[in-house]
């Protein structure tokens, strides 16, 4: 797609409110007794309701910012009373954070970040977004596998799994949750542990939101080592097929083979990732959460992985700096976005991925990020996340600025996940299935489901936790 054609066709603002969109009126709201709630008539209404994914942008029927535990119990009893099913936003970036015509406890106002440096734990509400739990962690050079996106909400992306640099030294970010407060719909708060609550515990480590609304989560946090700096590699391939004729860098299809072996055999205190704009280049990503031993490993790189003339070498700070490296250019926007996790990635999963880069749209992007390590030493029934035998996780997103661009953006994500469809074993709730349905949640908690379902249908048996990769009762 060149900026000539593109010219001619229809820009895509960001959404503004349109007066003439008939919205729904939901009864009593009046008599919802709480400091703040946003309807379409409210001055701040098209602020308040915009998520980061502009294209997901809905006209809810109405907006509550709770305060306090108290008002969010006053939201749930309200669409109990009246049966409304209920969307729970924090950090915004779920698809579901403003769905048309939906009842959305916005939990922004959700603050507290507290950290314990004597206990190493991490007490986050669900209005906490990575970048400020990371800003609050770093004094004390702590840390947990939270995400790839400052921007991301915490709790939101925890309930869901939770992978990052840490995920192969320290697990998911479930496995390092120590209890959660949790709003139930029958009006009741609860706290659930290990040892309190075990069947909600369980099921909240990988499934969602499916049964309450959570008010709190404590982590338990690990130290970092050099004052939480880290060795940073990056590799880049160009797609120019001269270069590899003339001895300037590897093929990039032969160097993906290389990475890709080295990303499983490279050890639990690296984190590596694997980055496909459109059109090229290839570029790869290492982590090593050991300065000392990212240089020397690093050092001859090029000779073993594959020659290029790209090869940056740096120690960085882990909170403000190897936390931005998956996410960035991912700011708000019109987005559409497909995800998988693959136990392997074989040479002809590689040659697809490349094959599809090189004709992406604008916007296009392939990410691949390495899972395993600790994450895989915890058992599929542990906790509701069931693919631990997981070792890629696989991220197919393109951002569109013209309604011509959003059909290129949906045809291209669809057509390169269907390709690489008969290497997935399940999906990831960080990222759900973007206009698809059926067999969500097959995919999402295989052996998982029947478990869940019989949580789901003694905590919400009328569905009303339904804007999730949702489990029926």
């Amino acid at each position: 797609m060149n900026f000539v054609s593109s010219f001619f066709e229809t820009p895509l603002p960001k959404p503004v409110f349109d007066p003439n969109v008939q919205v729904k009126t939901l009864p009593n709201i009046d008599k919802l007794d709480i400091k703040e709630i946003v309807l379409p008539s409210s001055p701040s209404y098209q602020d308040v309701r915009m998520p980061w994914n502009w294209d997901t942008a809905g006209y809810p029927a109405a907006i509550a910012l709770p305060e306090n535990e108290q008002e969010v119990v006053k939201c749930i009893n309200y669409c109990v009373e009246n049966k409304l099913p209920i969307c729970v936003s924090g950090g915004k970036h779920s698809h579901y954070s403003a769905v048309s015509d939906a009842f959305v406890l916005d939990l922004r106002k959700f603050k507290k970040c507290e950290i314990d440096p004597v206990q190493k734990t991490a007490t986050v509400g669900p209005g906490v977004k990575l970048g400020e739990l990371d800003k609050a962690m770093q004094p004390h050079n702590l840390a947990v596998t939270c995400g790839t996106n400052p921007d991301t909400g915490v709790i939101g992306l925890t309930l869901g799994g939770g992978v990052g640099a840490l995920v192969t030294a320290l697990g998911m970010t479930i496995d390092n949750i120590l209890s959660l407060r949790v709003a139930l719909l029958d009006g009741t708060v609860v706290v659930c542990t290990k040892d309190e609550n075990q069947d909600l515990f369980w099921a909240f480590r990988g499934a969602g939101g499916n049964f309450g609304v959570v008010l709190e989560a404590v982590y338990q946090l690990h130290p970092l080592p050099n004052n939480s700096i880290m060795h940073v590699s990056t590799m880049v391939y160009l797609p120019v097929p001269l270069l590899p004729m003339i001895r300037l860098q590897a093929d990039p299809l032969e160097a993906m083979i290389k990475h890709r072996d080295n990303a499983l055999t490279i050890g639990d205190d690296w984190w590596t990732g694997m980055v496909f704009p459109a059109g090229g280049p290839f570029v790869s990503i290492y982590v090593a959460h050991d300065v000392e031993k990212g240089k020397q490993v690093m050092q001859d790189a090029t000779s073993r992985l594959g020659y290029t003339l790209i090869h940056q070498k740096s120690a960085v700070p882990y909170h403000t700096e190897v936390q931005k490296l998956a996410a960035k250019g991912q700011v708000d926007g019109h987005w559409y976005e497909k995800s998988m996790i693959t136990s392997a990635l074989p040479d002809e999963a590689l040659k697809v991925i490349w094959d599809q880069s090189r004709i992406a749209p604008t916007g296009g992007e392939i990410v691949i990020l390495r899972m395993g390590g600790k994450m895989a030493q915890v058992a599929p029934d542990a906790t509701s996340f069931v693919h631990r035998n997981g070792r890629f996780w696989i991220l197919v997103l393109c951002k569109f600025t013209t309604v011509q661009g959003r059909q290129r953006a949906q045809d291209w994500c669809r057509q390169t996940f269907d390709k690489l469809a008969q290497f997935k074993i399940g999906g990831y709730q960080a990222v759900g299935a973007m206009g698809d349905s059926d067999g969500v949640a097959q995919s999402f908690f295989g052996q998982n489901r029947d478990r869940l379902v019989a949580i789901k249908k003694k905590y919400d048996p009328e569905n009303l936790l339904s804007f999730n990769q949702n489990i029926k009762a």
